[in-house]
């Protein structure tokens, strides 16, 4: 089993309580509440009263957590050591840290406040969907965005484990076992609604509330969240960005929507054509349609506008995995191996093939106006 990621974010010890949404940095915006759970319009709390489902938990003081991240081969190095400290956990996808995922994680940081404990979540990658299914799903976010997002709002660490299709057919009680209870002094355990894991997904709530009292650790079910006329869901969002709609897939994220990856090295045949381009290579599926996006970009501390290609390329040879190609404006400089931040604004245009370079460069000037005069309209 490839080696299962520990991230340690922040210690525990000391913190303030999470009141209120963490501030994004740069052109992100914010991570905000404006859905509640069991509520039919936004505007309410993001977080219900009480559990939906609970057994008691006793509060305990907890110890510091070391900073940085490392890495566990296999199960067998949670170990139960001394040094990991009492925690609140939740497990889950968490494709999108959308509203819904906002306010479980913030149920999580409060909880864990209280408690004395550490929060932590637990999640898998590569996403699930894209394991088991014949065909790719298209994913929200990638894991360093994942990530990012996840310390945003207050979580003190964050454990990836590998998915594979032998991960899947886990038995519940082995999880429990070995994702739960080795690598945590477990007091709390809070899950989604929807949430079931391991093999045919036997490892439902019912599942987990016998196996938190037999253990003697809280356990809480997080109701859905709703927003306008349904819940709040990563299907949703990705229903809107495949159309397009950007203002309705925002309002479910929190924030707008966003692509982090590393820059890569292309074939420089954007600068051959006049305009330099920033390659990423999502790792899986974006829920865009392959076509050209007037963007933002945020680079270090600056954002920039620019005009991005996502597709195949079908013009200049093509290409067996969709690239991100964005053309930033008023921009010069090396971001190989860098993290850049790109927002897709508006689809200009869908990806075509054109029947000569030439034809391809004078298109290209277009959507460069195109992005220019649309990003002329943002704030």
């Amino acid at each position: 089993m490839d080696p299962i990621q520990r991230h340690v974010f922040r210690e525990p010890r000391g913190r303030a309580a999470a009141s209120g949404p963490a501030a994004l940095g740069g052109a992100a915006g914010a991570i905000g509440s404006g859905a509640s759970a069991g509520s039919a319009e936004p505007g309410g709390s993001a977080a219900p009263s009480g559990p939906a489902a609970s057994s008691g938990s006793a509060a305990s003081s907890g110890s510091a957590a070391s900073s940085g991240s490392a890495a566990f081969s296999g199960s067998a190095a949670f170990s139960g050591s001394a040094a990991v400290p009492p925690a609140v956990v939740t497990v889950g996808n968490f494709d999108g840290v959308h509203l819904g995922h906002q306010a479980l994680i913030r149920r999580v940081v409060e909880d864990a406040r209280v408690l004395g404990a550490a929060s932590a979540l637990v999640t898998f990658h590569p996403h699930p969907q894209s394991v088991l299914r014949a065909h790719q799903v298209p994913i929200l976010t990638s894991l360093p965005l994942r990530l990012r997002l996840f310390e945003q709002l207050g979580l003190d660490q964050a454990c990836v484990v590998p998915f594979t299709r032998e991960f899947a057919q886990i038995e519940p009680e082995r999880f429990v076992r070995e994702y739960l209870l080795r690598p945590f002094q477990l007091k709390k355990l809070i899950i989604g609604y929807d949430f079931a894991f391991g093999r045919n997904r036997e490892g439902t709530a019912e599942f987990l509330m016998q196996t938190a009292h037999e253990h003697g650790f809280g356990f809480e079910v997080f109701p859905a969240v709703t927003l306008g006329e349904g819940t709040v869901s990563s299907t949703r969002i990705r229903g809107f960005l495949q159309a397009g709609e950007f203002g309705p897939a925002a309002k479910l994220l929190g924030r707008r929507y966003s692509i982090l990856e590393p820059v890569v090295e292309g074939r420089k045949q954007g600068r051959l054509l006049g305009f330099p381009t920033l390659n990423q290579v999502p790792e899986e599926l974006l829920p865009l349609p392959f076509g050209v996006y007037a963007v933002q970009a945020r680079v270090g501390e600056e954002t920039f506008g620019g005009v991005a290609n996502y597709g195949i390329r079908p013009t200049l040879g093509g290409s067996t995995q969709p690239v991100l190609e964005t053309h930033l404006f008023e921009f010069s400089g090396d971001l190989y191996g860098q993290l850049v931040e790109v927002f897709p604004l508006k689809c200009l245009r869908e990806e075509h093939r054109f029947p000569s370079l030439d034809a391809l460069k004078v298109q290209i000037g277009k959507d460069r106006d195109a992005a220019r005069a649309f990003l002329a309209t943002v704030s």
